[in-house]
């Protein structure tokens, strides 16, 4: 699986959706108001042996719209922006949300715990 981050609106989501035939995070955006209204958001293209051939990590930024929760205005916590990519990239490994207090907790609050390390060894180890 190949994973792309880009900012919502930019050049690079523009290209990317262009050069796979689909669509962009800003497309998105224009028809999913729950992704708008989030920070960042991550969806996957094209399914195969139940993952995603390739997933796209969209950073909504401020810089490009005016998003209501901007990626960048995160309230001055420090790491809490490389903790929202961690929470998007767990998505593709089929994390849920709130798998206890990890990187999952909608809140980017913790990094990634020990029972969202053993599921994802668990879910590929088993072939899932």
């Amino acid at each position: 699986m190949r994973q792309y981050v880009v900012y919502s609106g930019s050049t690079d989501d523009s290209n990317l959706a262009s050069f796979f035939g689909v669509d962009s995070c800003e497309d998105y955006n224009d028809n999913h108001s729950s992704a708008y209204q989030s920070r960042a958001f991550m969806y996957g293209h094209t399914s195969y042996g139940g993952d995603k051939r390739f997933t796209v990590i969209c950073i909504n930024h401020s810089s490009y719209d005016s998003f209501p929760n901007a990626f960048d205005d995160l309230d001055g916590l420090p790491g809490t922006q490389t903790i929202g990519i961690q929470h998007e990239i767990g998505h593709a490994l089929h994390l849920a949300h709130d798998t206890g207090e990890g990187v999952m907790d909608t809140c980017w609050c913790y990094t990634l715990d020990s029972n969202e390390v053993n599921y994802v060894a668990y879910a590929y180890a088993a072939g899932h």
